[in-house]
């Protein structure tokens, strides 16, 4: 896959794949290409040659590449983003009803008119947010579904964001450097939290600086530098690659 901005080429010749049910990070200097990568998944960008293409639940190949972000995310691929992407004036619960919005069949009309077909999807849909909040214990209690977003933490934040892509049903998971900005407690909380999407079933993709974190979560890291794959293996193999040593790590790395 190939992206180019003018004479920039953000990303050079990338072949990437993922496995259902596994974690995949992300890793490279910054301005490596990886956000744009994730721009080119979620379809916020398209790219210049290659294809994107998503196996469906019946082993078809579905091609993403042409299709607008809300039509990505109806088909499976939700992402979080590094400005923790949320509707600050909206409570928590109705922020994970709106992420449900993709998945929605009910028109204008019956909501309007309160339809009997509107009453139980809108049942089943405050049933299921309260099922993803659940997710997240100790966090989104029910004395909180009222709480605003604006007044939530910086790292519950990035919980309800993850939980307003959680709420759409997507098979595959895009978390844009999901420990940024948090202290080394929030930080462990929040790996805990990731591989139980995984040991859920979901498949993730993460972007995200902090090694410690990586090493702890990946089943498997990708490492991008100017624009190019340099290395995709367990975490062990690609933390003694020269070449992401040279380009990425530097010599005096220390993991700890």
């Amino acid at each position: 896959m190939v992206k180019r901005f003018g004479g920039l080429t953000a990303v050079d010749g990338v072949d990437f794949h993922i496995d259902q049910g596994e974690i995949v990070s992300l890793i490279g200097p910054n301005g490596s290409g990886k956000t744009t990568f994730f721009h080119l998944l979620s379809g916020f960008h398209q790219p210049d040659e290659g294809a994107i293409r998503l196996r469906l639940a019946d082993s078809a190949w579905l091609p993403l590449a042409g299709l607008k972000p809300h039509e990505v995310r109806r088909h499976g691929l939700a992402r979080t983003f590094q400005t923790r992407e949320i509707f600050p004036e909206m409570t928590v619960l109705d922020s994970v009803l709106a992420g449900m919005h993709p998945t929605l069949r009910a028109g204008f009309l019956p909501s309007i008119l309160g339809l009997a077909g509107f009453r139980r999807e809108e049942k089943a849909a405050h049933d299921k947010a309260v099922a993803v909040l659940g997710i997240f214990p100790g966090r989104f209690g029910r004395e909180r579904w009222g709480q605003h977003a604006r007044s939530l933490s910086f790292a519950n934040r990035c919980r309800l964001e993850i939980a307003m892509c959680l709420a759409a049903d997507p098979r595959i998971l895009l978390i844009d450097e999901p420990a940024a900005g948090m202290n080394p407690v929030e930080r462990v909380e929040i790996m805990e939290t990731l591989k139980d999407l995984r040991d859920r079933g979901y498949t993730l993709v993460v972007v995200e600086h902090n090694m410690r974190l990586v090493m702890g979560l990946s089943d498997r890291i990708v490492v991008f530098d100017r624009g190019r794959k340099i290395a995709d293996g367990p975490p062990a193999a690609v933390i003694d690659d020269p070449k992401v040593a040279e380009a990425y790590l530097g010599t005096n790395y220390d993991v700890a």
